[in-house]
């Protein structure tokens, strides 16, 4: 029962299940823990010598854990662009993110990362925006992308339908509302 009341806690900060009054911690930057187990399917092909490029989608769903365990909070869908040199299999992307809260509401994020294969794509993402009770937040923080992307080589032909799996996480997500 303690930990429901603590899961409910996190979704509330997270996803605004909960609106207290208009004069408590609104205000306040509030930070979580969170993760997406996500599978894309997209596209890779080369662009040049030793250099190829995926473009495609990755959605999965969209968990917070507050020290009890993960909670699931909605969804998740990124649009994804990632470079990968073939000699040594690191690479670079960027793209952009939409939450889908359980109860409603949706927050808006973009993101951009540089790594390795296997190590994780380590950048910065930031929330740019929702709908609802997440209109006006703002925020974001350190995340991390590991994928099977670099497992592609850079062919002479445009491989359509790549499937790719793996995490994104984000271990000091910060965010405020107005």
């Amino acid at each position: 029962m303690i930990t429901r009341v603590i899961a409910r806690t996190i979704l509330s900060a997270l996803l605004g299940l909960a609106m207290v009054g208009a004069a408590q911690a609104q205000s306040e930057e509030t930070e979580i823990a969170a993760f997406s187990v996500v599978r894309g399917k997209g596209s890779g092909f080369k662009v040049a010598e030793k250099l190829g490029t995926f473009v495609g989608t990755l959605e999965g769903p969209f968990f917070v854990d507050g020290g009890e365990g993960p909670v699931k909070a909605g969804s998740l869908v990124c649009s994804a662009t990632l470079e990968i040199k073939t000699e040594d299999r690191a690479y670079k992307g960027s793209g952009r993110c939409l939450i889908a809260g359980e109860e409603g509401g949706e927050v808006y994020g973009q993101w951009t990362c540089e790594g390795h294969f296997l190590v994780g794509c380590s950048g910065v993402f930031t929330l740019t925006g929702g709908t609802n009770r997440f209109a006006g937040i703002t925020g974001g923080g350190p995340m991390t992308m590991r994928t099977s992307v670099g497992k592609l080589g850079a062919g002479t032909a445009v491989s359509q339908n790549v499937e790719v799996e793996g995490i994104l996480f984000w271990r000091e997500l910060k965010y405020k509302l107005p």
